[in-house]
């Protein structure tokens, strides 16, 4: 009961980060990935290419240097190199702040579509992203602590 509850409210919060990114009044820079992972059609594009990362239990994720271009659609092969649990989100500022406090309420909350995936420690896992939009975004483990540890990467997508 409490675990459907849980998948209900997270269900909600993640229908409302769609849908708040799909407004025309927005700059392509300000464009979410929750937008962009909404569109199933697009999810199921094949990737360009691969990007293997690793979490670790440093607090941080490797490699870094990203060079991403729009239009893109990135297979992320995310590999938990450490002992505990990580996420793997990728998102605007505004999202990571929103899902970051998300996880202060939740912080057992684990993921497994969209924009981001939990992993277990030596888990590995999967995410295919289309970047339909260019600008600035950010990589992030959200697990409470994980992020003010430095958990986190900032990277941008060109314009095609």
């Amino acid at each position: 009961m409490k675990k459907s509850i849980l998948l209900s409210v997270f269900a909600f919060a993640v229908s409302n980060l769609a849908t708040a990114g799909s407004t025309n009044a927005m700059s392509n820079d300000e464009h979410a990935m929750s937008d962009m992972s909404a569109n199933h059609q697009a999810m199921m594009a094949t990737p360009t290419r691969t990007i293997n990362v690793s979490a670790t239990d440093n607090m941080s994720f490797t490699p870094t240097n990203w060079a991403i271009k729009q239009g893109e659609v990135i297979r992320f092969v995310v590999t938990n190199s450490g002992k505990m649990a990580h996420e793997f989100v990728v998102g605007n500022s505004s999202e990571m702040r929103e899902h970051k406090q998300m996880m202060k309420v939740m912080p057992d909350m684990a993921h497994d579509d969209g924009n981001a995936i939990s992993l277990a420690p030596g888990e590995t896992r999967e995410l295919v992203l289309p970047f339909t939009y260019s600008g600035d975004f950010e990589v992030a483990c959200n697990v409470p602590g994980h992020y003010e540890a430095g958990m986190k990467s900032d990277f941008q997508v060109k314009a095609g």
